[in-house]
């Protein structure tokens, strides 16, 4: 079976999967500064790394970054 979505439609799962890892990371990093015997020290050091470049990468991908971030967080507590 083949499947064809437009190009809008492609960058809007793109634009949500970089805003939902962009929130996994940070709150994974937030619980590991606060438990730092939660996580390897090696991820600890890759989120730090990743989060700036998810950011970077989805303020360049994702039209009006922040409202999304916002909203998604708003969703994701639910």
């Amino acid at each position: 079976m083949i499947v064809e979505i437009d190009d809008d439609f492609a960058d809007q799962i793109v634009s949500k999967a970089i805003i939902q890892s962009y929130i996994w990371c940070t709150e994974d990093l937030k619980y590991a500064k606060k438990n730092p015997n939660a996580y390897h020290e090696d991820d600890v050091a890759s989120w730090e790394t990743l989060i700036p470049a998810l950011e970077e990468v989805g303020r360049y991908f994702t039209y009006d970054w922040d409202r999304k971030l916002k909203k998604m967080k708003k969703e994701m507590k639910k």
